[in-house]
């Protein structure tokens, strides 16, 4: 919401807001006078309260990794990592499988395919049984977690006093959460490195948070789109200090993983990826829980519904390239505070899109937007239908999957069916759109 006349009161998207000049341009933003209701603690507490129960529930007394999907990541992490320091390869699904046999735990494992330094993350569950493994990694996640959000807080803070309540509604009420942690996923750890690297480089110290965008980067592949976004903001330092950790990191994993599987990893198994080839691990794209723009163009142009046709692959290549390019060509130049947390968040967003496989767990990097979103929303910064809108993208974004799934193919059937399927695309195309908006408002 740009102003270009005297200060005064404007209609916002969740109220009346107090505006008055506040930057040297020919309009200027509001500067909002943004008290907290008391209802909205009361949400934010029950919220953590859901994602307490949700976080604590799947794990009773004497619960393990299951043998069915629960705990299926750990499983991958964990013998991918005793193959690799028995000096085999952790990318041979057949000895990571072989290994699990051996145990007594799974019947088969699903392939490894992070990048070689991942396995220094995980080299922690070398002298543990899988089942202890699980656990201490169920709530290493739930750690990371919790140090994502006080970092974004922390970092945020100056945007308004909603942002602590947006963290806590959207982090409480977020079931991908509770069931990364269930799969042992390690997004936590990930959003973790991702938000201090990059409040570190906004703080001006480009050096530390480099070196921890580069370890996002030997995690998941996806943060390297922040190494691009410095680039295109002139923070060559913190860029160079990610490609620096990257190499350092992935030296230092050279007694787990060998130069020559090293190699094969970013010669054969990486460039699989864009047909949705993980190593071996072939999913059928379309699935109800893949929420990611090659899906859309996998339903449009299908294929054998594990690979994407070459249709599909021209079509959701094109799309990505036009997302980069538009953010590359929007969020050039200088930007204010709001303007680069909406970057990041939109960011974020992009990293979610344009991977052929992008699952409920992932849907965590969303939380960014959600909160940058509501909380911006809150201030006046967006009207009330966009508001709406926001709050109602990122409501979608936290339902579970699991009861939507039968009611969308058994209770809807085509085409209400596919609606409620593509529901968590559809939001976070609105976030997307959202945040562009955001990013670009009163240039400097």
């Amino acid at each position: 919401m740009e102003h270009c006349g005297r200060p005064g009161t404007e209609s916002g998207a969740f109220g009346r807001v107090i505006v008055s000049p506040s930057m040297p341009s020919a309009c200027y933003t509001p500067n909002v006078q943004d008290r907290v209701p008391s209802w909205a603690f009361v949400i934010a507490a029950l919220a953590v309260v859901v994602h307490l129960y949700f976080a604590l529930f799947p794990l009773p007394a004497g619960a393990g990794p299951m043998k069915n999907t629960l705990g299926r990541d750990m499983a991958s992490y964990y013998y991918a990592a005793q193959v690799a320091a028995s000096d085999g390869d952790p990318y041979d699904v057949d000895a990571l499988s072989a290994a699990a046999r051996a145990d007594n735990t799974r019947d088969e494992v699903h392939p490894y395919f992070y990048p070689p330094p991942f396995l220094i993350a995980v080299a922690w569950v070398l002298p543990l049984e899988l089942e202890a493994a699980y656990r201490i990694g169920y709530w290493l996640d739930e750690l990371f977690l919790i140090i994502a959000m006080l970092a974004l807080w922390r970092w945020w803070m100056p945007l308004g006093r909603a942002v602590p309540i947006a963290i806590a509604v959207w982090a409480g009420l977020m079931f991908p959460i509770s069931y990364g942690h269930v799969m042992g996923q390690v997004n936590g750890l990930v959003l973790a490195l991702v938000i201090s690297g990059l409040w570190m480089a906004e703080s001006d110290r480009e050096l530390p948070g480099g070196a921890l965008i580069g370890a996002a980067c030997m995690f998941k592949m996806s943060p390297a789109l922040f190494v691009g976004w410095w680039l295109l903001r002139g923070r060559r330092r913190a860029a160079a200090a990610s490609v620096g950790t990257a190499v350092a990191l992935s030296i230092f994993a050279l007694p787990l993983v060998d130069f020559p599987e090293q190699l094969r990893f970013y010669t054969e198994i990486l460039p699989a990826f864009g047909s949705g080839d993980y190593n071996g691990l072939l999913v059928k794209i379309g699935m109800f829980a893949n929420h990611s723009v090659p899906n859309v163009a996998d339903q449009l142009i299908p294929g054998d519904g594990m690979r994407l046709s070459m249709g599909a692959r021209v079509l959701s290549g094109g799309i990505a390239l036009g997302l980069l390019g538009a953010a590359g060509w929007l969020f050039r130049g200088k930007a204010t505070e709001e303007q680069i947390a909406a970057q990041v968040a939109a960011v974020c967003l992009i990293a979610l899109l344009i991977p052929v496989y992008t699952y409920e767990h992932h849907l965590i990097f969303a939380l960014p937007a959600m909160v940058i979103g509501s909380a911006m929303a809150w201030r006046g910064a967006f009207p009330s239908w966009a508001g709406a809108g926001i709050a109602a993208a990122s409501m979608i974004l936290c339902l579970p999957h699991q009861p939507l799934k039968p009611f969308a193919k058994n209770a809807l059937g085509d085409p209400l069916g596919l609606v409620v399927q593509e529901a968590k695309f559809a939001a976070m195309v609105v976030l997307l759109a959202a945040m562009f908006r955001l990013a670009t408002k009163a240039r400097k």
